[in-house]
């Protein structure tokens, strides 16, 4: 049984085959003998489809083109090209202390993604537990309250000072996406603000 979605896309190729034999008809007509299949036929084009069958093969092509676009990751993993980067692994924050043990508990994991504008910057904050984080575009400098200074570019990771007061500016022109990735535990905080 087709959905009613299928049934539309089923009655999209049943019209251009419609408008197809509707030409043929008429190139037969054309001829001076009369007989069908007598003229020369060109094969038929996109032009020879009625507007409104054009728009809806026009929709299914893109639907298609789109479902195979979004398959295509799924698809990578069979791929012998397919690449694996370390882009950090450390056992100290940026600022060359010690990372801490992790709390004891139930894990759970929470990724943020920010984007802060140009000129913005974060209010003057601390995490409590281990987190690690990835500048996807822009520019950011983290600068602790002791005035240490880290200034990351798009493509860098960092890992976070723990319990250490500290803020990030966006010094650069355009937005500065981030995503960052906690290690705690259920209910506890991730990020305390001053």
């Amino acid at each position: 049984m087709l959905s009613g979605r299928n049934r539309k896309d089923c009655d999209v190729f049943g019209e251009v085959a419609r408008d197809l034999r509707a030409r043929a008809l008429k190139v037969s007509a054309a001829h001076p003998s009369g007989r069908a299949g007598a003229a020369r036929r060109s094969a038929p084009t996109f032009r020879d489809i009625s507007p409104h069958s054009r728009i809806r093969l026009l929709r299914i092509a893109v639907g298609l083109w789109l479902a195979l676009w979004l398959a295509a990751p799924a698809w990578a993993g069979d791929a012998t090209n397919v690449t694996s980067v370390v882009l950090v692994k450390a056992d100290r924050s940026w600022n060359g202390r010690p990372l801490p043990e992790y709390p004891k508990g139930q894990p759970e994991i929470t990724v943020v993604r920010m984007v802060i504008p140009p000129g913005a910057a974060l209010p003057l904050h601390r995490h409590p537990v281990i987190n690690a984080a990835y500048l996807a575009r822009g520019t950011l400098t983290v600068r602790t309250a002791d005035n240490q200074v880290l200034r990351l570019k798009a493509g860098e990771p960092i890992v976070e000072v723990v319990n250490t007061w500290h803020y990030g500016r966006n010094e650069g022109t355009e937005p500065a996406e981030i995503i960052v990735f906690y290690a705690g535990t259920p209910g506890a905080p991730i990020t305390v603000k001053k």
